[in-house]
């Protein structure tokens, strides 16, 4: 009788564990859904500066499907195609720059939706993941909070 060495059993229980753990295509779609809209900037921080006021009134960001549109005074400054995983604390949220001057680059972030608001933290332009909502300076995190001003159209 050949015996089953116990790295590969170990690696095999690791390996189930982990596709258990991951987000439930469901509950993929529903956070999803929760994007769908038009948004603008409540609030944000970059870098541990506050953006100016007269700035956020400009900014938008357009949900729609897999992908967001962001505009600054009606102007396109990225496209992006997202992926989220709400199994993660806090909830993840990755961008694949696919249009704007940063097109080619990866933004990785975090995010909390409830209802017509939404928070924000995304790491700098190809660097890691933020773990909270603060935005520090020197981290290269920009923090911002969202409201939702109308759903997408079908």
């Amino acid at each position: 009788m050949k015996k089953t060495p116990i790295a590969l059993v170990i690696a095999l229980a690791v390996q189930t564990a982990a596709s258990l753990l991951a987000a439930e295509p469901d509950a993929v779609n529903k956070d999803i859904a929760r994007f769908q809209g038009e948004w603008t900037m409540m609030s944000g921080v970059a870098d541990g500066a506050p953006i100016p006021d007269y700035l956020l009134k400009q900014i938008v960001q357009v949900f729609k499907e897999d992908l967001m549109t962001g505009t600054m005074s009606g102007t396109m400054y990225w496209k992006v195609k997202f992926a989220i995983d709400p199994s993660k604390s806090p909830k993840t949220i990755d961008y694949a720059i696919i249009g704007g001057p940063a097109a080619g680059a990866k933004q990785l972030g975090i995010y909390e939706i409830d209802g017509g608001t939404c928070k924000l933290c995304l790491g700098k332009l190809n660097g890691g993941r933020p773990k909270s909502f603060d935005a520090t300076p020197g981290s290269g995190d920009t923090a911002s909070t969202w409201k939702r001003v109308k759903p997408v159209a079908p």
